[in-house]
């Protein structure tokens, strides 16, 4: 656990259904959100839209028989749009 918790690298843990179970202490450091911030949110909340459907595959191909369906989102982070 102290690895983890002082690591320079994020460390996550996401769930079947893509959301975050668990964030490391770096998250902060190198994305600026608190881990807390990712706890109960999809991952996928953070792939730009241009690369979701290949990110969507690429991931949930790697889970083994999966039928994948990908609807294109928008998703804007109102903090990291602020000019």
């Amino acid at each position: 656990r102290s690895l983890i918790e002082n690591a320079s690298d994020i460390v996550t843990i996401v769930g079947e259904n893509g959301v975050f179970q668990y964030a490391s202490p770096s998250v902060e450091r190198v994305l600026g959100f608190e881990p807390r911030e990712l706890l109960e949110r999809n991952a996928f909340d953070f792939v730009h839209p241009e690369a979701f459907e290949e990110t969507a595959v690429d991931v949930l191909g790697g889970l083994g028989s999966v039928e994948i369906s990908v609807a294109k989102a928008e998703i804007v982070d109102e903090r990291r749009t602020e000019n």
